[in-house]
């Protein structure tokens, strides 16, 4: 302890002046997760249908559902367009 102001007090010791090391694999973990969670919603969007396109089976030679006019003119109409689609090429 020193006697007045003047007096020097003893340096700390090289321990106290270390900071602790901090391990790095939470910090790779941490970027690996982030990159692999970005990776994987670019994937998903790539990937992803396009919810304005739909496909559709019709069965042009089968029957229509019992009681619907409009189910019945349907494939009448459709197998005219997709004939007239087939000739013209």
């Amino acid at each position: 302890m020193p006697r007045d102001a003047t007096e020097a007090a003893p340096p700390p010791s090289e321990d106290l002046l270390r900071l602790p090391k901090r391990s790095v694999w939470p910090v790779v973990v941490f970027f690996a997760v982030v990159f692999l969670g970005i990776g994987g919603l670019i994937y998903r969007e790539v990937t992803a249908p396009d919810p304005l396109k739909v496909l559709v089976a019709i069965d042009l030679e089968g029957t229509w559902w019992e009681g619907s006019e409009p189910a019945a003119c349907w494939p009448t109409s459709s197998r005219r367009g997709l004939a007239n689609s087939a000739s013209k090429r």
